[in-house]
């Protein structure tokens, strides 16, 4: 409890001394004012002004309390906003893909050997539309399937430029190989969707290039195309074989959900 007679000594004290020429200010004021205008002996308030206190104490509790949370979420850190995986500036894959891709590596290539009579097995073909209104007839059963293309020689290679169109169920990504029929020449490939282990290097058209075991398909990141339906892609690639090649080659094309193989003789 508060000890009042201290304070009302000092006030009955300080009204006993003459006025001064500066006046008391601000909290002092009043209070000199209202021991001058009531009695000394305090009597409990009445009802309203027991109302009144109490709003004016809940007043204070609420506003300081409000005050408190506005500074600390003013002082709290806004949490960081998640970036999208960056893609690999050498794959050009961020890392879940690069993770799917080696579950792919690891599936063994199982192609068809060269029949006896040694003519190259070709196809299968399909009819499909990955263009607006124009049916193709391109190799593999899907979901990816192939188109072939124009062909540039090095002094050590013969190169090709093929597309590879992937159909709206496709996700993930998609591994692509190849390997000659009959022989033992691999395929490699260059460009910016090559990808895996570099199996040598090559002049081609006056650049050098390297030569990787594999192509790789980001699905999710398809070029940019207006020609195509809704949720087809054509990915252009060039692949290559050595000097040498007997002109059949059997291709795997592996995506998380299936492995499909054709021949192109």
């Amino acid at each position: 409890m508060l000890n009042k007679e201290p304070l009302e000594s000092r006030l009955r004290h300080y009204l006993a001394e003459p006025d001064v020429e500066r006046s008391p200010i601000g909290l002092e004021v009043r209070i000199v004012r209202k021991v001058k205008e009531e009695p000394t002996i305090s009597t409990a308030p009445g009802w309203p002004r027991q109302l009144l206190a109490v709003a004016a104490v809940a007043a204070l509790v609420l506003g300081l309390a409000g005050g408190i949370a506005y500074l600390r979420h003013r002082a709290a850190p806004t949490p960081a906003r998640q970036a999208e995986p960056t893609p690999n500036p050498q794959t050009g894959l961020t890392p879940a893909e690069q993770a799917e891709l080696a579950i792919l590596e690891a599936r063994p290539l199982n192609l068809p050997p060269m029949p006896a009579d040694g003519r190259c097995p070709d196809g299968p073909h399909s009819n499909v539309k990955p263009n607006h209104n124009t049916y193709e007839y391109l190799y593999g059963s899907g979901p990816v399937y192939g188109r072939g293309g124009m062909e540039t020689d090095s002094a050590n290679a013969r190169y090709f430029d093929l597309a590879a169109i992937t159909d709206p169920t496709v996700r993930g990504v998609v591994l692509i190989r190849g390997k000659e029929l009959g022989g033992d020449l691999q395929i490699f490939w260059v460009g910016p969707y090559s990808t895996g282990r570099v199996v040598g290097s090559d002049s081609v058209g006056g650049h050098s290039v390297d030569l990787h075991a594999e192509a790789v398909l980001p699905v999710a990141r398809p070029p940019a195309s207006t020609a195509t339906s809704p949720g087809w892609a054509i990915w252009p690639l060039r692949d290559g074989v050595a000097n040498g090649f007997n002109g059949c080659v059997g291709f795997q094309i592996d995506t998380p959900s299936s492995t499909e193989v054709f021949v192109s003789g």
